[in-house]
């Protein structure tokens, strides 16, 4: 017999014992989804968790005083100074009321080099206004939302008003940003991000002296590859005086998580697999029973014992495809719904500000493949006992079987 003919032989004895088949596929089919949801779900999770930390820049390395120390712009220099480094920028941001048309409320004001913008918070995009920074401010699009929520428009030109402890200052908007989502930096959709002497000043206000120095920096280094070199620099110049936080890192950290969260369940995902593999060769222990007189037959009639065996595997094969077919489009439909449908779609924080943003959905055709190949690895290794005790028959002990 060919290749053909053993497949049509066993979808004809699949189709002779229809409730079987059917219960069969039925726990396969379940494996293949539930498989399926868990792996494209932490799929879509991974990726968009990794998308949103790279905002961050994966090349910018964080300089935060313990306390002990601060950073003056001689330090500023010297790290400019070390190979590789593009920017430094001193990081000041506090917590402000402001007062825009009559309206009040708290928000993070960002204060960076107006020059060096670009490299502490990539791909920033302008909606409305100036794109470059000069001495106003740039207003966070969930702040423009939450004022257009009390029917006052921010526009171009207008001024916004800033009382920090009772140290006050006004700037005008410059610039209206696009939705940003999280940085490591701060809230960027819920703040002013301003000139770093306008926060300079507000401080300096506040505690009746001028500041020696900055507690944090952001070192923007030329390419992910070379920040290890200069936080080895950077250790150097301050041994043990200073946390050293790379974007890079914690990226990879997130990264290496989620990847061992998503083995763990997977696997857990990959029992009901394991149950349907049993629940395979239990039906195709009694399918061998049952066909003990018919397997005689065709063993008198010349089959191989190969052949046998491979009428068997093919039965379950055949039921594993069928489930891989229509449980993989079902599983990433439902992995759909429940991320774009907002059942599992959130990372959000409370309220608007500290929010991560969105899971997005996105199907990665390796795990699909991964899917398909362990629910016909199981399968067969559920079906191979079967098969092999099916071969196994001689034919005059099948012919005389009762």
């Amino acid at each position: 017999m060919n290749l053909l003919d053993l497949l049509r032989l066993s979808v004809k004895g699949l189709k002779s014992r229809t409730l079987r088949s059917i219960l069969t596929l039925l726990g396969i089919l379940i494996g293949v989804v539930l498989l399926t949801i868990v792996l494209t779900v932490s799929d879509s999770t991974t990726y968009s968790l990794t998308s949103i930390f790279t905002k961050g820049g994966l090349n910018n390395v964080y300089l935060v005083s313990r306390g002990t120390i601060s950073f003056p712009w001689t330090d500023i220099s010297q790290m400019e100074r070390i190979p590789h480094v593009m920017a430094v920028s001193p990081y000041l941001t506090i917590r402000a009321m402001v007062n825009y048309g009559g309206y009040r409320t708290s928000v993070t004001i960002i204060g960076l080099p107006k020059e060096k913008i670009s490299f502490v918070i990539p791909d920033l995009e302008v909606k409305e206004g100036s794109k470059i920074l000069m001495e106003g401010c740039f207003v966070g699009a969930s702040l423009v939302e939450e004022a257009e929520e009390r029917g006052l428009k921010v526009r171009i030109g207008d001024p916004i008003y800033i009382n920090f402890q009772g140290a006050r200052t006004a700037l005008r908007v410059e610039g209206i940003l696009e939705q940003y989502g999280f940085t490591f930096i701060g809230p960027i959709d819920n703040s002013l991000i301003v000139p770093h002497h306008v926060v300079q000043k507000l401080v300096e206000e506040v505690i009746g002296s001028k500041m020696s120095g900055f507690q944090t920096v952001i070192i923007s280094v030329d390419n992910v590859d070379n920040v290890d070199f200069v936080i080895e620099h950077l250790k150097y110049l301050y041994s043990g005086q200073v946390n050293i936080f790379a974007v890079k890192d914690i990226v990879k950290a997130v990264t290496e998580g989620l990847r061992s969260f998503t083995i763990l369940i997977g696997s857990i995902a990959s029992v009901t697999l394991v149950v349907a593999s049993v629940g395979v060769m239990n039906a195709m222990f009694t399918t061998v029973m049952e066909r003990i007189r018919i397997i005689g037959v065709l063993r008198a009639l010349g089959a191989r014992r190969y052949e046998i065996l491979l009428n068997i595997v093919l039965e379950a094969l055949t039921l594993a495809v069928i489930a891989i077919v229509v449980g993989i489009p079902l599983g990433v439909f439902t992995s759909s719904l429940l991320i774009q449908g907002g059942i599992i779609g959130g990372l959000r924080g409370p309220g608007r500000a500290g929010g991560l943003g969105s899971i997005e959905f996105v199907v990665n055709n390796q795990t699909l493949m991964l899917v398909a190949f362990v629910t016909l690895a199981l399968t067969l290794v559920g079906t191979l006992p079967p098969a092999y005790r099916a071969a196994k028959l001689e034919p005059a002990q099948a012919l005389r079987y009762e």
